[in-house]
Protein backbone atom coordinates (compact mmCIF):
# COMPACT_ATOMS: atom_id res chain seq x y z
CA UNK A 1 0.00 0.00 0.00
CA UNK A 2 1.13 3.52 -0.65
CA UNK A 3 1.50 6.21 1.98
CA UNK A 4 -1.65 7.90 0.67
CA UNK A 5 -3.69 4.71 0.95
CA UNK A 6 -2.49 4.09 4.49
CA UNK A 7 -3.29 7.66 5.51
CA UNK A 8 -6.70 7.46 3.85
CA UNK A 9 -7.48 4.19 5.61
CA UNK A 10 -6.25 5.64 8.89
CA UNK A 11 -8.48 8.69 8.55
CA UNK A 12 -11.48 6.51 7.70
CA UNK A 13 -10.80 4.43 10.81
CA UNK A 14 -10.53 7.60 12.91
CA UNK A 15 -13.89 8.70 11.50
CA UNK A 16 -15.45 5.39 12.51
CA UNK A 17 -13.95 5.66 15.98
CA UNK A 18 -15.30 9.18 16.44
CA UNK A 19 -18.75 8.02 15.29
CA UNK A 20 -18.69 5.19 17.83
CA UNK A 21 -17.64 7.58 20.58
CA UNK A 22 -20.50 9.92 19.61
CA UNK A 23 -22.92 7.01 19.98
CA UNK A 24 -21.26 6.16 23.30
CA UNK A 25 -21.79 9.72 24.53
CA UNK A 26 -25.45 9.46 23.54
CA UNK A 27 -25.87 6.20 25.48
CA UNK A 28 -24.06 7.68 28.49
CA UNK A 29 -26.20 10.84 28.42
CA UNK A 30 -29.40 8.81 28.15
CA UNK A 31 -28.41 6.66 31.12
CA UNK A 32 -27.58 9.74 33.21
CA UNK A 33 -30.93 11.29 32.31
CA UNK A 34 -32.76 8.12 33.33
CA UNK A 35 -30.74 7.94 36.55
CA UNK A 36 -31.52 11.52 37.47
CA UNK A 37 -35.19 11.56 36.49
CA UNK A 38 -36.48 8.14 37.54
CA UNK A 39 -33.54 6.39 39.20
CA UNK A 40 -35.04 6.51 42.67
CA UNK A 41 -38.42 5.22 41.46
CA UNK A 42 -37.14 2.12 39.66
CA UNK A 43 -37.82 -1.29 41.11
CA UNK A 44 -34.85 -3.58 41.62
CA UNK A 45 -35.67 -5.81 38.65
CA UNK A 46 -36.09 -2.78 36.38
CA UNK A 47 -32.75 -1.45 37.56
CA UNK A 48 -31.07 -4.79 36.87
CA UNK A 49 -32.40 -4.85 33.30
CA UNK A 50 -31.40 -1.25 32.61
CA UNK A 51 -27.93 -1.72 34.08
CA UNK A 52 -27.42 -5.01 32.24
CA UNK A 53 -28.28 -3.41 28.89
CA UNK A 54 -26.28 -0.27 29.66
CA UNK A 55 -23.15 -2.14 30.74
CA UNK A 56 -23.35 -4.52 27.76
CA UNK A 57 -23.78 -1.73 25.22
CA UNK A 58 -21.07 0.35 26.91
CA UNK A 59 -18.54 -2.47 26.85
CA UNK A 60 -19.33 -3.22 23.20
CA UNK A 61 -18.95 0.44 22.19
CA UNK A 62 -15.77 0.94 24.21
CA UNK A 63 -14.11 -2.14 22.73
CA UNK A 64 -15.26 -1.31 19.20
CA UNK A 65 -13.93 2.23 19.56
CA UNK A 66 -10.66 0.89 20.94
CA UNK A 67 -10.22 -1.45 17.97
CA UNK A 68 -10.86 1.33 15.47
CA UNK A 69 -8.49 3.75 17.21
CA UNK A 70 -5.72 1.14 17.53
CA UNK A 71 -6.02 0.28 13.84
CA UNK A 72 -6.13 3.95 12.86
CA UNK A 73 -3.00 4.68 14.89
CA UNK A 74 -1.24 1.67 13.37
CA UNK A 75 -2.04 2.82 9.82
CA UNK A 76 -0.87 6.33 10.69
CA UNK A 77 2.39 4.90 12.03
CA UNK A 78 2.93 2.75 8.92
CA UNK A 79 2.30 5.75 6.67
CA UNK A 80 4.71 7.84 8.74
CA UNK A 81 7.42 5.21 8.34
CA UNK A 82 7.00 5.45 4.55
CA UNK A 83 7.04 9.24 4.35
CA UNK A 84 9.90 11.45 3.31
CA UNK A 85 8.16 14.76 4.10
CA UNK A 86 6.30 14.48 7.42
CA UNK A 87 8.13 15.36 10.62
CA UNK A 88 5.49 14.95 13.36
CA UNK A 89 5.11 11.36 14.47
CA UNK A 90 1.57 10.05 15.13
CA UNK A 91 0.59 9.44 18.75
CA UNK A 92 -0.34 5.79 19.26
CA UNK A 93 -1.23 5.86 22.97
CA UNK A 94 -4.25 8.08 22.35
CA UNK A 95 -6.43 4.97 21.94
CA UNK A 96 -5.81 3.95 25.52
CA UNK A 97 -6.32 7.47 26.88
CA UNK A 98 -9.68 7.84 25.12
CA UNK A 99 -10.86 4.38 26.14
CA UNK A 100 -9.72 4.92 29.72
CA UNK A 101 -11.57 8.23 29.94
CA UNK A 102 -14.79 6.71 28.64
CA UNK A 103 -14.44 3.68 30.93
CA UNK A 104 -14.10 6.01 33.92
CA UNK A 105 -17.10 8.02 32.71
CA UNK A 106 -19.24 4.89 32.51
CA UNK A 107 -18.18 3.74 35.97
CA UNK A 108 -18.97 7.22 37.28
CA UNK A 109 -22.44 7.03 35.71
CA UNK A 110 -23.13 3.75 37.53
CA UNK A 111 -21.98 5.40 40.76
CA UNK A 112 -24.30 8.33 39.98
CA UNK A 113 -27.28 5.94 39.66
CA UNK A 114 -26.32 4.21 42.91
CA UNK A 115 -25.96 7.56 44.65
CA UNK A 116 -29.36 8.81 43.42
CA UNK A 117 -31.04 5.62 44.66
CA UNK A 118 -29.23 5.70 48.00
CA UNK A 119 -30.01 9.38 48.56
CA UNK A 120 -33.75 8.95 48.07
CA UNK A 121 -34.08 5.88 50.30
CA UNK A 122 -33.24 7.46 53.53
Amino acid sequence: MSEYELLDLGLNLWGNAISILAIDITVLSGYLAVAYIVGSKLKTNQLVVINFLYIGISIFLLLAGLVFVINAAENDQLAFQMTTQRTVSPVSYIAYVITGFFAIAHIASLWFMWNIRKENRG
